[in-house]
């Protein structure tokens, strides 16, 4: 007898739990949306979706947009014209001779150089004078050595650089102007310049700018300096001048 109440009850709560389970799938039948309201829902988020995918698509074309863009502007600098200045052996200056700038300028870019123009400054400087490097017409007189022309400069220009030329740029020397004359005159280094020179009073400075336009007709430019002491005289010029000439040497970057 208690054997069969036990399996009588048994079966009881089985069978309690399989209807609780079919009650809950009712109910979960009942919760769950119909193919209609699918659709539904679909049709009135649609816009929505739309949407999105639009923006997303919009910004993956302005991102290939600005690739595109930068890529060209990459390919368009390396393409382009380059002048460059580069600076030569430099021996100091000899008596009974002129002194020339040592440089040398060159379209070191892929394409040519047009419609050149440039001057370039080549003095003595006193060593406690810091370096001047205002354009051609504004020097101050107070930066040159007496009997220095104010300006003493030489301009120069040309039509078409090609690619690995040099620029045919006048050679540059120092000059002066002579007593009883107005225009400046390439100087012929005397002892007494030769001594301020070995002594370490004065030292040589070169700047300038070039301007100058890429085939397509954009405009360029590129600024150079730089300073010449005699060795072993113990002397330097200041820092401010050092600086600001190392400053100077730039190009523009488009």
């Amino acid at each position: 007898m208690l054997a069969g109440a036990n399996d009588k009850a048994e079966g009881d709560r089985i069978q309690e739990r399989h209807s609780q389970a079919t009650k809950q799938e009712s109910k979960d039948e009942r919760n769950m949306p119909t193919k209609a309201e699918i659709a539904q829902g679909i049709r009135e988020n649609a816009n929505v979706v739309i949407a999105v995918f639009t923006i997303v698509i919009a910004a993956a074309a302005i991102l290939q947009v600005c690739v595109y863009r930068s890529q060209l502007t990459w390919l368009r600098i390396d393409e382009r014209a380059w002048l460059a200045v580069k600076f030569t052996p430099f021996y100091g200056p000899a008596v009974n001779n002129k002194v020339l700038a040592p440089i040398l300028t060159m379209n070191i870019g892929k394409t040519v150089a047009k419609d050149v123009e440039g001057w370039i400054f080549f003095r003595p400087v006193p060593i406690a004078t810091t370096i001047d490097l205002s354009e051609y017409k504004r020097v101050e007189p107070s930066s040159l050595p007496s009997g220095e022309p104010i300006p003493a400069w030489t301009t120069f220009k040309t039509g078409v650089i090609f690619p690995s030329d040099q620029l045919p740029t006048p050679q540059v020397a120092i000059a002066k102007t002579p007593t009883g004359s107005d225009k400046p005159e390439a100087f012929t280094w005397d002892q007494p310049s030769q001594d301020q020179w070995l002594r370490g009073d004065i030292y040589l400075a070169v700047h300038g700018k070039i301007t100058y336009k890429d085939a397509a007709g954009n405009p360029h430019w590129t600024t150079f300096c730089n300073v010449f002491m005699a060795p072993n005289t113990g002397k330097n010029v200041s820092k401010d001048t050092s600086d600001a000439c190392i400053r100077y040497n730039t190009v523009d970057d488009q």
